[in-house]
């Protein structure tokens, strides 16, 4: 078969005229061009201002403490993490533990009334897979990483003025209820920038061997009108093998080292938590994560912080406003 010759033009059917369709002829709205306009320009103005707060954040807090978030994940998993802090702290390095303890019965009684009513519930922990049955492991937060619930706070005015007044920050307090035959599964807390304290105020007498708190590999029994602070760094868990309830009071002291960056470390903290949260719960967010994990959670994240650190500083009572 003869072939063209080179050069020779071949003719195709000619478009009609509304098949050309050129962008810059698309009639766009005025108000959808300014929309667009304003929207880049807000994205920038953010983006801009979030790297601002963590070049200036890690510019002048040098020695950063241990935070457990890491972008390297669909799910909850930690950063590495030293286990230079010991699992329990000494009683020389609380010695403001004696001051609540000494004070327990008036927690106690507090804690009797508002059980006795029960005018909020207690509520199980927001991640179901830390224990080994539905709602084992409830807590009752009168303030959480510096957030308080003052709706809360009001029925426990002794524990809060003996809390407010030890000569440590204390960013977060709850009553902890472990149902019988309940265990909190071994797990690692957010930072190592506290000392999470336990006090006891209801617990099974004479089950030191069932009914305990273990931290690596010490165990440490819970004891009526006692108290002891552990790292929250470290992996621990929580076992209570007697057919009566355990109720403890839980409060984090900031670490004397961290002390001058407690809103910062509260910010940190609760952008992790919201995150856990808020992917488990909402499915655009479950849908960004299961296709760009590592972008999804690291943009999130880093983004929250700054809005967080604002709120505890100017708006710690924010969590009145969903009671």
């Amino acid at each position: 078969m003869a072939s063209e010759p080179f050069g020779h033009v071949i003719t195709q059917p000619a478009l009609h005229i509304t098949e050309i369709v050129c962008f810059e002829q698309l009639h766009i709205p005025n108000f959808v061009k300014k929309a667009a306009l304003w929207g880049c320009a807000s994205f920038g103005v953010c983006a801009s201002l979030i790297a601002t707060y963590h070049a200036w954040t890690h510019f002048i807090y040098k020695d950063m403490p241990w935070f457990s978030f890491t972008a390297k994940a669909k799910t909850k998993v930690t950063a590495p993490y030293s286990f230079e802090d010991p699992p329990f702290y000494s009683r020389e390095e609380l010695p403001w533990l004696k001051d609540i303890e000494n004070h327990c019965g008036e927690v106690r009684q507090e804690l009797d009334q508002f059980l006795a009513t029960m005018p909020v519930p207690f509520a199980p922990y927001f991640r179901p897979d830390l224990v080994n049955k539905a709602g084992a492991w409830k807590t009752l937060g009168l303030m959480t990483w510096g957030l308080e619930d003052r709706k809360v706070l009001a029925y426990f005015p002794k524990t809060m003025n003996l809390l407010k007044n030890l000569p440590v920050p204390v960013v977060g307090v709850s009553f902890n209820h472990l149902e019988p035959n309940g265990i909190v599964k071994a797990h690692q807390g957010n930072t190592n920038a506290i000392a999470r304290v336990h006090i006891g105020l209801k617990v099974p007498k004479n089950r030191e061997e069932t009914c305990y708190f273990k931290v690596s590999s010490v165990k440490c029994p819970w004891q009526e009108g006692e108290g002891f602070g552990f790292c929250d760094a470290h992996w621990h868990t929580a076992f209570n093998g007697t057919d009566e309830s355990r109720y403890i009071l839980l409060f984090d002291a900031i670490h004397p080292k961290y002390k001058h960056m407690r809103t910062y470390v509260c910010a940190r903290v609760i952008s992790d938590l919201a995150l856990q949260y808020f992917t488990g719960r909402m499915s655009l967010l479950k849908f960004m994560t299961n296709i760009a994990p590592q972008t999804t959670r690291f943009i999130l994240y880093y983004s929250l912080v700054p809005v967080f650190h604002l709120l505890v500083c100017i708006y710690p009572d924010i969590l009145a406003f969903f009671s």
